[in-house]
């Protein structure tokens, strides 16, 4: 995720992969692009697993920044350990 690596539609897209019919989020009924932000972030069900695990995103543009402003403001214990296993489970 961190290093944009993940093979989502939109990557799979860029790299001339077209293996779907479309770059919808299969997640939601939104017409979202399936891309990293929306698959870990703003898709309805990511939203849901997050909220369970008492974690609400900082807003910003940059991961990075997202995850670091978001650290400092929970103060889950092992924040990153959760966020981790989180984000393989979605």
């Amino acid at each position: 995720m961190l290093v944009d690596r993940l093979n989502t539609k939109m990557m799979l897209l860029r790299r001339n992969f077209h293996v779907q019919p479309n770059t919808f989020c299969v997640m939601c009924t939104s017409l979202a692009q399936k891309d990293i932000d929306h698959l870990f972030f703003y898709c309805p069900f990511a939203a849901r697993c997050w909220q369970k695990l008492g974690i609400h995103w900082a807003d910003e543009n940059d991961i990075y920044d997202r995850i670091l402003l978001t650290v400092n403001n929970t103060g889950i214990p092992f924040f990153i350990e959760v966020f981790l296993i989180a984000s393989w489970e979605i």
